[in-house]
């Protein structure tokens, strides 16, 4: 007879799970067992499991050719499941030596019910792969914090803009510095505590020309971006908040328009967008900043904006309201500079416990998505190169010992590792696809979770 050791035999089928497992098995597609045995299971293949009759014995018909995860879930346990030939060889022998001989000439009928009553005595047991998945319930992912003002959404993305007053009456002082070098350094301190992750622009506007009526036009149309939406730069905030002093007219209306093409680019949807209105009086440069501000809040910006009066006066600060009211917004009125200091410091500190919230979902996320990564390739070790290795390696012992001890004949012996092959190939099939679609129902389910806490985080 033929003689194949069990380590040449665990070595091959390794080798062939490696195959498996690099092809992927992508086309869907399976071969056809080599021995005729598998003719008369053609219209048992297409039944659903639950749909296929069961032999008068109970066995399940198919056995001998499984198609799916349930079908393997579904077979009864054999005596030696679990254990390997030669741990159990005695007990097994004695119970292959109580089996009838079969001849060359045993129909396809005889053959086949021959073979389930090898099979059936090291059926493994195999698990469903929602063991794994039912794993993924991230119930521990830790909760968003409690934001007082409702109108901040813990987003994926914060983007800052500054909206800064630069014209003439700016120079004005409060206490012993200009209203202009006390925005300029609250400023500079807001963003330099910012999180990292965190966008900050900002825009000034009446920074060119003079309060001198002959000067107005030009003065009406300076609006500049002046330090771009991007991750803070120390260096370049300075450079930019150095590069203009307090001089002209306030266009405000303008302003409020380029701010929100400035932040057009970021979606509400996946932005938690604010916006800073600092200025210490009304436009006076025509237009409508509260028509301006409507037409901000109703834009896919989804804008948080606050509005602060810097030492304003009466009919300057009705029409600021009026913008905080347009855009569902919060007004301040700031006399010193503490106080202004005290209205960047609110949103700093929520901007803070984003982040610490954001960096503890990531982590968080991170590790599970690892941990469900090494579950399903235990999955596949336990599945392949466990139940169904040893399945097929005690199949295999088995026919050959019934050759040995002349209960089969050669030809049959032949046909049965043929099968016995085909079918551990059909398992690793089923295997591996279960396995390839745990990985995509991973992907999927951390990717959404990442969408539920966001949309949790705004509900609060």
């Amino acid at each position: 007879m033929k003689s194949i050791t069990p380590f040449t035999k665990r070595r091959c089928l390794i080798i062939l799970l490696s195959v498996l497992m690099i092809s992927g098995c992508s086309d869907g597609e399976k071969e056809e067992p080599v021995s005729d045995l598998s003719n008369n299971e053609a219209d048992e293949a297409n039944m659903k499991t639950e749909d296929r009759p069961k032999a008068a014995d109970e066995t399940p018909k198919w056995l001998l050719y499984p198609e799916t995860i349930e079908d393997l879930v579904e077979l009864p346990t054999g005596e030696f499941a679990g254990a390997t030939f030669e741990e159990n060889a005695e007990a097994i022998k004695e119970v292959l030596e109580g089996f009838p001989s079969l001849s060359e000439e045993a129909s396809k009928k005889e053959k086949e019910a021959y073979l389930k009553k090898i099979v059936a005595m090291f059926t493994e047991d195999y698990s469903h792969p929602s063991t794994i998945s039912d794993q993924w319930a991230l119930t521990d992912l830790p909760p968003p914090p409690e934001i007082e003002d409702e109108r901040y959404e813990l987003k994926p993305n914060l983007n800052v803009e500054i909206l800064l007053d630069a014209s003439g009456s700016m120079v004005e002082t409060v206490g012993d510095s200009t209203k202009m070098d006390l925005a300029k350094e609250a400023i500079q301190q807001f963003s330099n505590e910012l999180p990292e992750a965190a966008n900050v622009g900002l825009r000034v506007f009446g920074h060119k020309g003079t309060t001198a009526f002959d000067d107005k036009e030009a003065s009406c149309q300076s609006s500049e971006l002046v330090y771009e939406i991007q991750p803070y730069d120390g260096g370049q905030v300075d450079d930019a908040l150095a590069a203009f002093e307090p001089s002209g007219w306030t266009p405000l209306a303008l302003a409020i328009q380029d701010a929100t093409n400035d932040l057009s680019e970021f979606d509400g949807e996946t932005n938690t967008n604010i916006l800073f209105i600092v200025s210490d009086g009304k436009g006076m440069c025509g237009g409508d900043p509260v028509a301006a501000a409507e037409n901000l809040s109703s834009s896919n910006i989804q804008p948080i904006v606050n509005v602060i009066g810097f030492d304003v006066d009466q009919e300057g600060e009705e029409q600021l309201k009026e913008i905080a009211e347009a855009t569902d917004g919060l007004y301040a009125l700031v006399q010193h500079e503490e106080a202004l200091e005290e209205q960047f410091q609110k949103a700093r500190e929520i901007a803070d416990r984003w982040e610490e919230w954001r960096k503890r979902a990531t982590s968080y996320l991170v590790e599970e998505n690892t941990g469900g990564s090494s579950l399903i390739a235990e999955y596949l070790d336990q599945m392949g190169d466990q139940t169904a290795q040893v399945a097929y390696d005690n199949i295999d012992f088995a026919i050959d010992y019934l050759y040995e001890t002349s209960k089969i004949e050669s030809a049959v012996s032949s046909d049965f590792n043929s099968w016995n092959t085909d079918r551990v190939v059909r398992i690793l099939d089923i295997i591996n696809a279960e396995v390839n679609h745990l990985y995509e129902t991973k992907e999927d389910t951390f990717d959404s979770t990442w969408e539920e806490v966001y949309k949790k985080a705004g509900e609060r």
